[in-house]
């Protein structure tokens, strides 16, 4: 960033002609100006000429603006005129503070710039994500559905239909982030919260993961849990994700738990594996940043947006989510939901 907005010479040099030519510009109006306001009105002018240059230009344009307008108004227009002798030291401050609003007002121009690229490069990258994750949706469609037509036919054809099939799903997870991503970078998360039983989203969850093979699921679920206000298919797509990612991870034969319970006021969930555990060479808050992935996991498919994106829902639920160790071994990851009142359902009179 620092690159894009380091001035050339070139451009310096520009600066501070303009610089020159501003005062100079702004010395011929004071003049003028002198004919019907007080000396002390005019050095309003060469100060918002300061500004103004600070701001186009920047500090260094700024305080070369404020030298020759010190300069020339002391030259001009402070008695004795036509020389540099400065009879009244209220204008040694005049000049002083002159250069400290050039320095500020160009730091500030300078904030304001640096501020608008970013902008810019993040509504840029937004774009791009969704045009990307859009594009590649309708291909995605028709291999899916291709393959769920070889599966019809003999068995060595349907044996490599599912893993079209399998492995287009994952594909299509991954663009599915992308465009949840882009889609809550640009316009926030807009839940569609409703009453829900916990074990039904698990179970939803655990129907639409693919790619689990010989992995044992454990669901270890507090009996008479109560209901909590969900956008339930925001929430799926954390647990689908957790699942998914879990068996990336983790051995042919690994054992994958998902479970929740009552701890306080907070409905605790929790997925755990048993495979090899976090990535010893990054702190577990790192995983939950966009596009950040373990170095031992770069053989690993993915985009490195699925834990940002579940933490980007779960905050939106007024929950929190963290990476911890597992405990005998495996990496567990934690959700924290408020629990809130559900509405009263009158009983039916008979």
């Amino acid at each position: 960033m620092h690159s894009i907005l380091a001035r050339t010479p070139r451009s310096s040099l520009r600066g501070l002609l303009s610089a020159v030519v501003a005062c100079a510009l702004a010395t011929a109006a004071a003049g003028l100006l002198l004919r019907v306001f007080d000396l002390s009105n005019v050095v309003a002018l060469f100060l918002f000429t300061v500004v103004l240059v600070a701001l186009h230009w920047g500090k260094l344009a700024g305080a070369a603006a404020a030298l020759v307008g010190v300069l020339s108004f002391d030259f001009f227009f402070v008695p004795p005129v036509y020389s540099f002798h400065v009879s009244d030291a209220q204008y040694l401050f005049t000049f002083a503070l002159t250069v400290a609003v050039a320095f500020v007002t160009g730091r500030s121009a300078e904030l304001a710039r640096e501020a608008r690229l970013r902008v810019e490069g993040e509504r840029l990258r937004h774009a791009l994500l969704a045009a990307v994750s859009h594009d590649l949706k309708t291909p995605l469609t028709a291999i899916r559905g291709l393959a769920e037509t070889l599966e019809s036919a003999d068995r060595r054809q349907a044996e490599v239909a599912r893993s079209i099939r399998q492995q287009a799903d994952a594909l299509h997870r991954q663009v599915g982030n992308l465009l949840d991503m882009a889609r809550m970078q640009e316009h926030g998360v807009r839940l569609q919260l409703e009453w829900q039983a916990v074990g039904e989203v698990v179970e939803c969850a655990l129907a639409a993961v693919v790619g689990l093979g010989e992995r044992k699921v454990r669901v270890d679920m507090q009996p008479m849990l109560p209901l909590v206000e969900l956008d339930a298919c925001l929430f799926e797509r954390v647990l689908i994700n957790l699942l998914d990612n879990a068996a990336k991870y983790t051995p042919h034969d690994a054992t994958i738990e998902i479970g929740a319970r009552v701890v306080g006021r907070d409905l605790c969930l929790h997925v755990q594996d048993d495979g090899p555990g976090l990535p010893r060479d990054m702190a577990p808050e790192a995983l939950f940043q966009p596009f950040t992935r373990g170095v031992r996991e770069s053989s690993i498919g993915g985009s490195g947006l699925g834990l940002a994106l579940c933490r980007r829902i779960v905050e939106a639920h007024g929950g929190a989510m963290h990476a911890v160790p597992g405990l005998p071994a495996g990496a567990r990851f934690e959700i924290r939901l408020p629990l809130r009142c559900p509405p009263s359902i009158e009983r039916e009179r008979d």
